[in-house]
């Protein structure tokens, strides 16, 4: 398959979406752009992800001295103790505990991290669009989003685009007027009701709270919609054309709930190229959309297909062997019959067996003595 030509199209892809106004109501359609039909690749996603949020990280380091002020020398060899340095002295518990080393109490760290670590992770062009195009097209699968825990049930469809008017937003009160004609409202309150005390020492690292992701508009321009909609919990705003990895699949996982703006949703296809027309990157570069390696992946259709089936074989029966026992034949009557039918006879008359060992000797002139 060339990598410009457009792939035959899933049954679960509609041609066009429906663009909602304010009040929730129907106003016009949008064609669906190429994007949404990218295969899912969570393993990409997942990577790109890891990567760019090992990059956020700030240098830092442990002392040099740390674990390593202590009057501490090792005993040496001869009174069966460990090597460990020892702390000096005498007449305190402390004396002659271990000291300095990891494995010791009040010791050092093993491998101390050092600034000059390598702390960034470079990720490739490609394959940082490819995790872009993967969670763009995962949030248009309900299936999807239900499973990454978003509250759709009152959603009309995905992908959900609202009107251009929705940038001019200016009020809390209208964005939440929003939210709830587009059947949001659940997926709100329960954004609001995780919030809770974050476990471990961050809550004293100025970062006392966690809560749940909630949905990510994506918009076109900024007309007072980011501040109209920054004091609801769980809801974040991005540009289309500055959306990342992390905003698209928190965690890693795939399936944000995402609104689109009519304007927004129509700059995908000069944003991220179609099957027909790659788009060039800043550095001068085409990349074109990922294409799916299988047209078709429903594999049990493939197999139960006329066509398989008239050209595999059919299933052989199973040959199941039976292992063989010896069985000793002096300890089974049937076993000593089957292999000696003389036996039976000469067990009840045995000097007939006596007779004929006899007469063999004679003949072959050895005397009976």
């Amino acid at each position: 398959m060339s990598m410009h030509s457009d792939p035959s199209i899933p049954a679960l892809v509609r041609p066009v979406v429906n663009i909602y106004s304010l009040e929730g109501q129907i106003q016009g359609s949008a064609p669906l752009p190429d994007i949404f039909k990218c295969p899912i690749r969570p393993d990409i996603v997942r990577t790109v992800h890891r990567n760019k949020s090992l990059s956020t990280r700030h240098p830092h380091a442990v002392s040099p001295k740390a674990g390593m002020q202590h009057s501490a020398v090792s005993w040496g060899p001869g009174r069966a103790q460990a090597r460990v340095p020892r702390v000096r002295g005498s007449g305190t518990h402390r004396a002659g505990q271990g000291a300095t080393a990891n494995s010791c109490r009040k010791g050092r760290m093993a491998f101390p991290l050092k600034v000059w670590r390598r702390w960034n992770r470079n990720v490739n062009m490609l394959e940082n669009h490819y995790a872009l195009c993967s969670a763009i097209a995962a949030s248009a699968v309900p299936a999807i989003v239900s499973a990454h825990g978003h509250k759709i049930d009152s959603v009309v469809e995905l992908p959900l685009v609202v009107s251009r008017d929705a940038e001019c937003i200016a009020k809390t009160k209208d964005a939440m007027a929003l939210l709830t004609k587009l059947g949001l409202q659940a997926e709100v309150k329960k954004v609001a009701e995780s919030k809770t005390v974050r476990p471990g020492k961050g809550k004293r690292r100025n970062r006392k709270y966690v809560q749940k992701k909630g949905p990510l508009i994506v918009i076109s321009r900024d007309a007072g919609i980011v501040r109209a909609f920054r004091n609801i919990p769980g809801v974040e705003l991005a540009r289309v054309g500055d959306v990342e990895v992390q905003e698209l699949a928190p965690g890693g996982n795939v399936g944000r709930l995402i609104i689109w703006t009519e304007d927004a949703f129509a700059s995908m296809n000069a944003l991220y190229g179609t099957y027909a027309d790659p788009v060039v990157t800043a550095q001068g570069k085409k990349v074109c959309l990922p294409v799916p390696v299988m047209t078709n992946a429903d594999i049990e259709r493939i197999i139960e297909s006329a066509e398989v089936q008239a050209v595999v074989k059919e299933k052989e029966a199973v040959k199941i062997k039976i292992a063989r026992h010896r069985i000793d034949p002096y300890a089974d009557a049937q076993q000593l019959d089957r292999l000696n039918p003389f036996a039976s006879v000469q067990k009840v008359y045995p000097e007939i067996g006596y007779r004929m060992h006899a007469f063999r000797d004679v003949e072959s002139g050895e005397s009976l003595e």
